[in-house]
C-alpha cells in the first residue's frame, strides 16, 4: 500500500493511493503531536480522497492502513497554492531521497485525444536529481493523476512525435543526454537511448532544460548548451533529427558544436557572472530558425532585461549557431519558454517580472508577445504574489511551461509557496489557464 502523492488545498488535502478499499482506514496528527487521529475522508475518484477541515499553514503527517497492510507517511500544508496543484512535496519529506525533495522542470504535452500529459522532475542541489515523475488530466486540467515515474531522467521535455510520446532528458546534471519511447501514451518507458554522453559539474557536461522541440525544414530542432558553471558558463547549440530516420537511434542525431559566450558581441552587458543558457528554438515568419536564450546579466538593474539571439542555419544542420544580437526582453533572469500561436500569428512567452529592488524576484508572472521575435510587449499580468503573506525571497512561481488550446494557454509552474525553503527551492507544480483571445 503506498501513498502516490498528496496534493493540499485550503482547508484540506487529496491523497492518491495505489489501492483503497472500504475497510481503509486513514491517520493524521500535526507534526509535533505525538499522537495519530483517525479521520473520515471522502473518495472523490478511484484510489483519490478528499480530507477537508483541515488548519491552514499547519505541516502535517498522514498515513493509510488497510490492516496489516500500512502506507507510507507523506507530510502536508493546507493553504493557497496559487492555481491548481499537480504534484506536492513537503520540504521536510524524504519520500524521493536520493534524488532530492523539490519538485521542478515541468514540461506540458497536449495528446490528441485530449488528455493533458504533465512531467517533473524532483531535485535538491548535489543530490542525485534523477527521478522523473508524470501525471494526466482527462478534464482539462481540473483534476490530476499520478501516471508513471521514471529514472533515471532530469530536465525532461515532453513530445508526441509519430503517434508516440516520448521523453528527452538527463539522467542527472550534467549527465547523459537521454530520450525515452512509450508506446502506452506515458505508462511505461522503452529503454532510453543515449544521445549526447555526460559529464559533471567539474569537468562540464550537457545541459537541456525542458525546451521546445520544433518540427521543420523535415528535421526535429531542439537546443543544448554544453558546461557548467564551475567552468564558468556554458556554450550553446542544438541537436536535431531528419523525421524520416528512426529517432531511437543515436547515430541519426546532429550535435552542432557549441558557440562559446563572448563579452565582445555587439551589446553585450558588463555583469559579474555573464553567460547563457536554456535556449529556445524559434521558427520565424520567414522559415529561418533562431535560438533565443535566457541571458543571465548579473544583479545590477541597470543590465537587466536581455535576452540572446543566435542563428540557425536550417539547411546545415552540424553547423555551428552564429550571434545575431542582443534584444530588449524584460524577463531574461529565469528560464522562458517561447511557443508560436497559428490563430493569433503571435509569439507567446511566460516570464518572470523583476524590479529595481531584486532582480532574481520570480512572484510575479508575466505573458508577452512578439510579431517578429525582436520587439516584445506585455499582453497580460498572470500571477502576482507580491503582496502575499511571504515574500519573494519564499514565493515563485517560474520555469513556466505551455501549451494553446482553444482560446486559452494553459501553463504549468515550478512553484515555491506555503513554507517551501525559499522561493527557487520548490515544494509543488502547479497548473493554470489565461484567456487570451
Amino acid at each position: 500500500m503506498k501513498i502516490l502523492k498528496v496534493v493540499p488545498f485550503l482547508n484540506g488535502v487529496e491523497v492518491q493511493v495505489d489501492n483503497i478499499t472500504s475497510s481503509t482506514e486513514c491517520f493524521i496528527k500535526i507534526i509535533g503531536n505525538s499522537i495519530y487521529e483517525q479521520t473520515t475522508y471522502i473518495t472523490v475518484r478511484d484510489n483519490v480522497i478528499h480530507i477537508t477541515n483541515l488548519l491552514n499553514d499547519v505541516d502535517y503527517n498522514i498515513f493509510l492502513q488497510d490492516a496489516p497492510k500500512r502506507s507510507n507517511n507523506r507530510l502536508f500544508r493546507c493553504g493557497d497554492y496559487g492555481g491548481t496543484v499537480i504534484n506536492y512535496i513537503h520540504p521536510d519529506d524524504m519520500t524521493y531521497h536520493p534524488s532530492g525533495m523539490c519538485p521542478a522542470s515541468p514540461s506540458i504535452l497536449k495528446l490528441p485525444s485530449g488528455r493533458l500529459i504533465v512531467s517533473h522532475d524532483i531535485f535538491f542541489y548535489l543530490m542525485e536529481q534523477n527521478i522523473t515523475i508524470l501525471n494526466y488530466s482527462d478534464d482539462s486540467g481540473k483534476t490530476w493523476n499520478y501516471l508513471s515515474t521514471i529514472t533515471p531522467c532530469f530536465w525532461g521535455t515532453l513530445f508526441y512525435f509519430n503517434n508516440k510520446v516520448y521523453l528527452m532528458g538527463m539522467n542527472g546534471e550534467y549527465g547523459d543526454l537521454l530520450l525515452y519511447k512509450s508506446n502506452d501514451e506515458g505508462k511505461t518507458f522503452s529503454k532510453p537511448i543515449i544521445i549526447i554522453p555526460g559529464g559533471n559539474r567539474t569537468i562540464g557536461g550537457p545541459h537541456k532544460a525542458p525546451m521546445p522541440i520544433v518540427n521543420h525544414n523535415d528535421r526535429l530542432w531542439t537546443a543544448i548548451e554544453y558546461g557548467s558553471w564551475n567552468l564558468g558558463g556554458h556554450g550553446a547549440g542544438v541537436i536535431s533529427i531528419d523525421i524520416t530516420k528512426d529517432i531511437m537511434d543515436s547515430e541519426n542525431w546532429v550535435v552542432t558544436p557549441f558557440l562559446q559566450y563572448s563579452k565582445q558581441w555587439e551589446g553585450i552587458v558588463n555583469s559579474e557572472k555573464p553567460g547563457y543558457l536554456e535556449g529556445n528554438v524559434v521558427i520565424k515568419q520567414d522559415g529561418s530558425l533562431c535560438n533565443i536564450l535566457r541571458y543571465s546579466t548579473g544583479s545590477d538593474y541597470i543590465n537587466y532585461g536581455k535576452a540572446i539571439v543566435l542563428s540557425i542555419d536550417k539547411d546545415e544542420p552540424s553547423k555551428k549557431l552564429s550571434f545575431n544580437k542582443v534584444i530588449n526582453f524584460d524577463g531574461n533572469n529565469s528560464k522562458f519558454i517561447i511557443r508560436f500561436d497559428s490563430t493569433t500569428k503571435k509569439y507567446f512567452t511566460i516570464v518572470n517580472r523583476a524590479d529595481k529592488e531584486n532582480t532574481g524576484k520570480r512572484n510575479k508572472v508575466i505573458l508577452m508577445s512578439s510579431r517578429d521575435t525582436i520587439t516584445w510587449k506585455d499582453e497580460a499580468l498572470l500571477l502576482d504574489y507580491s503582496e502575499f503573506k511571504e515574500d519573494y525571497t519564499k514565493v515563485g512561481f517560474q520555469y513556466i511551461d505551455f501549451l494553446f488550446h482553444e482560446n486559452k494557454i494553459l501553463y504549468v509552474s515550478r512553484t515555491a509557496i506555503n513554507g517551501a525553503i525559499n522561493f527557487h527551492d520548490s515544494n509543488c507544480i502547479t497548473f493554470h489557464e489565461h484567456t487570451y483571445n
